[in-house]
């Protein structure tokens, strides 16, 4: 695989890596809130577990692109 491809696919792992972390940190505040303020629940509720959902989504991307560097790097 070319360098350039590499590259980029590393640039593409970081981001999805922080994308990865700022949506747990969500989910994390939303959960934080619906339990300190009990009356907030339902105005939480669904942005928490729309956070999670895409949390394990980009979870999954991330673990895409880990896999092709890790074939990439295994074919090199």
């Amino acid at each position: 695989m070319d360098r350039e491809t590499r590259h980029s696919l590393q640039e593409e792992l970081s981001n999805r890596k922080v994308e990865l972390i700022a949506s747990i940190g969500e989910a994390e505040e939303y959960q934080r809130l619906y339990n300190k303020y009990p009356a907030l629940r339902s105005a939480v509720k669904t942005q928490y577990l729309e956070s999670r959902e895409r949390s394990t989504k980009l979870l999954g991307h991330l673990r895409a692109v880990e896999s092709v560097i890790a074939k990439i790097g295994s074919s090199a």
